[in-house]
């Protein structure tokens, strides 16, 4: 009795334990995946600023659903400072002024609301016009939010 050796069995085997290997590793990474959080990181603003205060209410809506996102936001010194930290790539979302230029890495999501330029004095006040606030003390705000630049860009026109 003559034995033949058939040559196709040993690639088949070959083909079935790669098949096996390659299901294995796809389960596996598929299973990893679906156990990661995803993750979102917000500049929101100074303490007591409106920006702050909204990315929070955003932040604690969403954290408080059960759509696996967590959301976090991070107390900053305005819209320079956002920016900054935006295109460095250290927060994925930043809230900035309309008014502030930004470079082609950022791209603008949506608007919440426009600017308005307000000068309060008081009713006592000999201030009437931009020009009487020369030799004047000004509260203006932080030199990192883009309401500074707004500030001096009024100023200047």
């Amino acid at each position: 009795m003559e034995i033949v050796v058939r040559p196709f069995l040993p690639k088949i085997r070959l083909v079935l334990i790669l098949f096996i290997w390659l299901f294995a590793l796809g389960a596996l990474l598929l299973w990893l995946s679906g156990n990661q959080k995803q993750s979102l990181t917000i500049a929101g603003g100074p303490a007591g600023s409106e920006t702050l205060a909204l990315s929070t209410a955003i932040a604690d809506v969403i954290n408080a659903s059960a759509i696996g996102i967590r959301v976090r936001v991070f107390e900053t010194g305005g819209s320079g400072e956002n920016l900054q930290l935006l295109e460095k790539g250290r927060v994925d979302l930043a809230e900035i002024q309309a008014d502030i230029s930004t470079s082609d890495a950022v791209s603008g999501v949506m608007r919440l609301y426009q600017d308005a330029y307000h000068l309060i004095v008081n009713d006592l006040s000999t201030i009437a016009d931009f020009s009487d606030l020369a030799g004047k003390r000004v509260a203006i705000p932080p030199v990192s939010s883009g309401q500074y630049k707004s500030f001096w860009f009024l100023a200047e026109h």
